[in-house]
């Protein structure tokens, strides 16, 4: 896809980056009002908190300067379409957190393999106040891997906080490692490529230093054919006047 070929991935901890992105997948709206007051809070509410924490002699914890881009899909079938806009407009998402029931559609855990088919570098938040799966089940319909995490209902704001920062840089980390594994291997195939090349261009000037020895060498045949030639005649032009002379005389 286009986005992967920045080399460089830029990770900005003081303001909103494309890094940053994460999209939210709940059909309860509140759900996403409460996300949105923790990880994007707007400009009053930072103030207030600076305000608070100066009232108490205390210091805005830096985690508190960062934002994440949000965006809001209420059912599965639209956090797809949403994911597959942000590959077009090469804006990937980082982070997705996903409810496990959102009636009447997809349930979370197909709403996640559906999201993995199109995007497996994506990385996910089961959130889920019921017991509709338990872990072992969900291991076993989305497999063993390092990009799911669960947080249950009510989620407490420094835990979604943490996981929305950790997994974002995961991310942002695990795709830097896939640029430069990448680079390496177009760099090793244009290696490959002028080698070829090299290999190529000795060839063909090795035929031509061997065609002109060829060449050389069948000059000098020649002028050695010539010069016996030349002598032979002059030997028998010799040997032809010294017979006519012993004749004569």
């Amino acid at each position: 896809m286009g986005f992967y070929k920045q080399r460089e991935i830029p990770v900005n901890e003081k303001q909103t980056d494309p890094m940053r992105r994460i999209l939210l997948v709940d059909d309860n709206e509140a759900i996403h009002g409460d996300f949105r007051k923790v990880l994007a809070p707007d400009i009053v509410d930072l103030q207030d908190r600076e305000e608070e924490a100066a009232l108490f002699g205390e210091s805005v914890h830096k985690a508190d300067d960062i934002r994440f881009d949000l965006d809001s899909a209420h059912q599965g079938e639209e956090a797809l379409e949403m994911l597959r806009k942000s590959w077009a407009e090469e804006r990937p998402y980082a982070l997705a957190f996903v409810d496990v029931r959102m009636p009447p559609g997809w349930n979370g855990i197909e709403t996640i393999t559906r999201l993995w088919e199109f995007d497996p570098f994506l990385h996910i938040v089961i959130c889920t106040a019921y017991s509709d799966f338990e872990w072992q089940e969900i291991v076993t319909k989305l497999g063993r891997n390092d990009r799911t995490l669960v947080l249950k209902k009510p989620f407490d704001n420094i835990e979604a906080g943490q996981l929305a920062l950790t997994l974002t840089e995961k991310w942002a980390m695990g795709l830097q490692e896939w640029c430069k594994l990448r680079d390496a291997k177009q760099d090793a195939s244009a290696a490959k490529r002028e080698l070829k090349v090299t290999r190529q261009q000795l060839a063909h000037a090795r035929k031509l230093v061997a065609d002109r020895a060829e060449e050389i060498g069948r000059r000098r045949h020649d002028q050695v054919s010539d010069i016996v030639e030349d002598s032979c005649r002059e030997i028998r032009d010799a040997s032809t006047n010294q017979r006519k002379s012993v004749k004569d005389s």
